[in-house]
């Protein structure tokens, strides 16, 4: 069973968790908490209505996914710049007659988002993962082997271009988001929501004007991915008397 766009009931929601209805209920509070690492939703009576899905199948720490978990870095561009769906592919065709024999690549690529989501944090919102945080960033392609990335001319082209079209900076990256189905209607709603009514106006003109631009200067249009960066911890040095 997939998680779906839309109202799901109580009793779908612990089907979809593998559990009964009545276990369900004693941890309601537990199980929504941990359906925000699954996908966006608001909840209401007898269920929770579902805008954005993350992560479609609901994932136990069984060995396949603790497999995944521990090979996402090996996996991801060491550039940092890269895409769950890339590295699910890539690992479903590197281990598919080995550790992850008999998954579905769709099933792996589900493995991969859910891992990426607890150990970096999810694309658009403010929190962090046990390893470290992720946010968006535009590349000018996504190669099976190597992110090829923008150069340093390339992407200050690209800024200029949305400086041009972009009349607030801060919330450009958003509207591109969500133009391009990054993000959920509820979580730009709730970016934009001190703004004012110009913001929407006009949006899909802006995000093709964009697109019309990036091509005619830099003779391409960016990609989206996703950037890995690691925790960094620093001690303080020990001082010998």
């Amino acid at each position: 069973m997939n998680l779906i766009e839309g109202k799901m009931s109580t009793k779908e929601l612990a089907q979809w968790f593998g559990i009964g209805y009545g276990s369900f209920r004693n941890k309601k509070k537990e199980k929504l908490a941990e359906l925000l690492d699954y996908c966006q939703y608001e909840p209401v009576y007898g269920g929770v209505i579902i805008s954005k899905i993350y992560v479609y199948e609901y994932i136990k720490p069984v060995p396949a996914y603790i497999f995944v978990k521990d090979h996402l870095d090996l996996h991801w561009h060491s550039s940092g710049y890269d895409t769950a769906a890339r590295v699910g592919s890539e690992m479903y065709y590197t281990y598919k007659d080995k550790e992850l024999k008999g998954l579905k690549e769709s099933t792996i690529k589900n493995y991969v988002a859910k891992a990426r989501i607890e150990l970096y944090g999810h694309v658009y919102l403010k929190d962090r993962g046990t390893e470290g945080e992720c946010h968006p960033a535009p590349v000018k392609a996504n190669h099976w082997k190597e992110a090829e990335l923008l150069t340093r001319e390339e992407y200050e082209l690209y800024l200029q271009c949305k400086k041009a079209i972009y009349y607030d900076e801060k919330l450009a990256d958003l509207e591109i988001a969500h133009m391009s189905n990054q993000i959920s209607d509820s979580e730009y709603e709730q970016a934009k929501q001190e703004h004012s009514k110009e913001w929407e106006d006009q949006k899909v003109e802006r995000f093709f004007a964009l697109k019309d631009m990036c091509t005619q200067r830099l003779g391409f249009c960016p990609d989206i991915v996703t950037k890995l960066e690691k925790n960094l911890y620093f001690e303080d040095a020990a001082t010998e008397v």
